[in-house]
């Protein structure tokens, strides 16, 4: 695990296509759109470039999203959105998973209903990874 304070990593306990599959039906269990998957293994295949197995999913909670960009000084944040989660393979065969740290990039004059709008974004979403976890 990578201790970067702006990224949360986690070792996943399934294979990489179960990760995909098991993390967008939880997100979808709990509210969560799920707005695009990107393959950029198969994108970056297009132009000649070949990496492991990387694919990253675009989730959004409209209630929490509305939360924030329905007001003019909360519009800054959509830059975050949609939020954004990277399952990927290493080169040992280790599936992990990722996502920005929401909370840690924030400033301190957030104005507090957008930084608990962001806490409850980020808080649900490392609940959606808890069950993939992998305890070392």
């Amino acid at each position: 695990m990578t201790n970067i304070k702006a990224i949360k990593e986690i070792k996943s306990k399934y294979n990489f296509t179960e990760s995909v599959e098991l993390l967008t039906k939880k997100a979808e269990s709990l509210s969560w759109k799920v707005f695009k998957i990107y393959d950029l293994q198969d994108k970056l295949k297009n132009f000649g470039v070949d990496v492991l197995s990387l694919k990253v999913i675009s989730l959004c909670n409209p209630e929490i999203s509305a939360s924030i960009i329905s007001k003019d000084y909360g519009r800054i944040y959509s830059a975050l959105m949609p939020c954004r989660i990277s399952i990927y393979d290493l080169k040992n065969g280790d599936t992990f998973i990722s996502m920005i740290n929401m909370p840690a990039t924030l400033s301190t004059d957030v104005k507090a209903d957008i930084s608990e709008a962001i806490n409850s974004a980020y808080n649900e979403l490392c609940d959606i990874l808890e069950d993939m976890q992998l305890n070392s």
